[in-house]
C-alpha cells in the first residue's frame, strides 16, 4: 500500500468526488465524537503529511461513521472533498476508559471494503490510533515498524464551532 499522504493527493485531485461539506456530528456520541486534524500520520515508520497538508485534512466521527475530508482549491474556490468515509467500532481495553480495540472497515473512497484492525488511546483531546490490515495481527503499541503494514497517527480535537 503506498503512504497516506499520496492516497489523499490522488483521490483529491483525480477521483472526482463531489464536493461535500463535512457533517455536523449527529450521531450517537462515542468517546472519539468530533472534529479532529492530524498531527502525524506515519506508515511504517515514515511521516505520510508533509506540514503544509496537515491544516487541509478533517477528520470527522460521528457515531460510527468515519469521514475524511480534503480541503482542494479548484478553479480559485475552496471545497471540501470527501476522500474516504468508513465505519468505526470500539471495544473496550484493558488500560480503562479512553483506550482499548478499533475496528475501521472502508466504505467509500480507494479503500472500500478494507478492513484494519488496531488499537486507540484517547487523553487530553488527543486521538492516538495504530492500525493495520485484518490479515495481519492487532497491534498492540502505538508503533509502525518498517514492513509492518501498520499507521500509527496522532490527531487532536477541534473545539465545536
Amino acid at each position: 500500500m503506498k503512504g497516506f499522504a499520496a492516497a489523499v493527493v490522488v483521490v483529491a485531485v483525480f477521483a472526482g468526488f463531489a464536493s461535500a461539506q463535512p457533517p455536523a456530528t449527529t450521531g450517537t456520541p462515542g468517546p472519539l465524537q468530533g472534529y479532529w486534524k492530524p498531527v502525524s500520520v506515519r506508515f511504517e515508520d515514515a511521516e505520510q503529511m508533509q506540514d503544509a497538508v496537515r491544516p487541509l485534512i478533517t477528520m470527522v466521527i460521528d457515531g460510527e461513521g468515519c469521514f475524511l475530508y480534503f480541503k482542494v482549491r479548484d478553479k480559485g474556490e475552496e471545497r471540501v472533498a470527501l476522500m474516504t468515509e468508513s465505519t468505526v467500532r470500539l471495544a473496550p481495553g484493558k488500560d480503562g476508559p479512553g483506550s482499548g480495540d478499533v475496528e475501521l472497515t472502508f466504505t467509500k473512497g480507494p479503500m472500500k471494503g478494507h478492513k484494519r484492525l488496531g488499537v486507540y488511546a484517547l487523553a487530553n483531546s488527543q486521538l492516538r490510533l495504530c492500525h493495520g490490515p485484518a490479515d495481519k495481527p492487532r497491534p498492540t503499541a502505538f508503533e509502525a515498524p518498517k514492513g509492518s503494514g501498520y499507521f500509527n497517527e496522532v490527531w487532536v480535537l477541534q473545539p465545536p464551532k
